[in-house]
């Protein structure tokens, strides 16, 4: 209840006028609503759900790069037998960050190693090789060739002088993650270049090599253990020497080693 603030007369709550007098009175301001109480429980779901979203997509994104990203399989060891003798053969080491250090080639007669030609290669930094020298098994020989290196959309040139002034141009090889994938000569024309198909797990299934005068041959590579076996199954001049091919085999040695790129 409450009064008239003019004639006293005693009024519900509720009442705007007074019956008696006419006062009249204002209206009564309402209480503002309390803030609602933050639901702590749903916030905390909320960010729960969020991290255990961004793990999923960071697992995804980790199982996809290292099953079907950008990977480097080295080959280190290669045999070429042909009627069950060896004719050529070569091995190659790596450093941890993939680059070829040092190539060793064999040269065979009657299945005896005759000489072995090695090469080792010199860097500035991963990938930024800077020179490479040639020796040779069966003499004092040696020689030093030096490299202008540069990088362009993901892969190296290398431009092979004879001199350390980079005067006496050779050729330009271009390497993609630590193996040569094409040559080039002084007018920037491709005179070899190898491109290979891989599996799901990055393992080369197939290699075709191919010259500028028209010469090719496609190799397709099957696995066992640490080990696969190639055979030439097409070539340029296939139907004058399918016999020679047929008995032309490469028992290839593979070490794997992967290089991840991530999108982040």
């Amino acid at each position: 209840m409450k009064f008239c603030s003019k004639c006293g007369t005693k009024l519900p709550d509720e009442a705007d006028l007074c019956p008696i007098c006419g006062q009249s009175f204002p209206a009564q301001a309402q209480p503002a609503p309390s803030p609602a109480k933050p639901k702590k429980k749903k916030t905390a779901l909320i960010i729960v759900i969020a991290a255990v979203g961004v793990l999923a997509v960071l697992a995804a994104l980790f199982f996809f790069t290292n099953i079907f990203g950008n990977r480097t399989m080295h080959l280190t060891q290669l045999v070429r037998s042909y009627d069950g003798e060896i004719v050529y053969k070569y091995k190659r080491e790596y450093d941890a960050g993939g680059d070829l250090v040092e190539r060793i080639d064999y040269s065979y007669e009657d299945g005896e190693v005759v000489y072995k030609r090695i090469t080792l290669y010199e860097y500035d930094g991963k990938h930024n090789m800077v020179s490479y020298t040639i020796k040779f098994s069966n003499s004092d020989d040696e020689y030093k060739f030096y490299v202008d290196a540069h990088k362009e959309d993901g892969l190296w040139y290398y431009d092979i002088y004879e001199d350390r002034e980079h005067d006496d141009f050779l050729r330009t090889e271009v390497w993609k993650n630590g193996n040569q994938i094409a040559e080039l000569n002084e007018d920037g024309e491709t005179v070899w270049s190898e491109e290979g198909e891989f599996d799901l797990f990055g393992r080369i299934v197939a290699l075709e090599e191919s010259y500028e005068d028209g010469v090719w041959s496609r190799l397709e590579l099957e696995y066992d253990g640490d080990k696969c076996y190639a055979t030439i199954v097409d070539a340029n001049d296939w139907d004058e020497n399918e016999a020679y091919y047929e008995k032309l085999e490469e028992i290839i040695e593979l070490e794997c080693e992967y290089e991840f790129t991530y999108f982040w």
